[in-house]
């Protein structure tokens, strides 16, 4: 599932990532996200800007605490287009589950 999703992370900046690569990542989250995000916790840090870039994008839709807290940690990235993204990814984060 992992490498699902950052295959579709690495899609260029296009009409296409915006349109439906977007979806597609979200979608491999949404399948498994516990599994999925807590993999992706681990390791966005090492991914290169534009991926961290997509995947700040893609955040924000679901509830989970998880989800909240990776972009919390993507807030405080020394590249600063990433922390942007993460700061609009959770203006649109729903409230908390525990």
């Amino acid at each position: 599932m992992l490498e699902r999703l950052v295959t579709l992370l690495d899609l260029p900046d296009a009409d296409y990532w915006a349109d439906i690569g977007s979806v597609d990542a979200r979608s491999v989250v949404d399948e498994n996200p516990v599994t999925v995000l807590s993999e992706v916790s681990h390791q966005w840090r090492s991914w290169p800007v534009m991926r961290q870039e997509h995947l700040a994008y893609i955040l924000g839709e679901s509830s989970l605490l998880i989800e909240k807290e990776i972009l919390l940690e993507m807030v405080k990235s020394s590249n600063s287009s990433v922390a942007m993204s993460a700061r609009e990814a959770l203006r649109s984060t729903p409230a908390n589950e525990a």
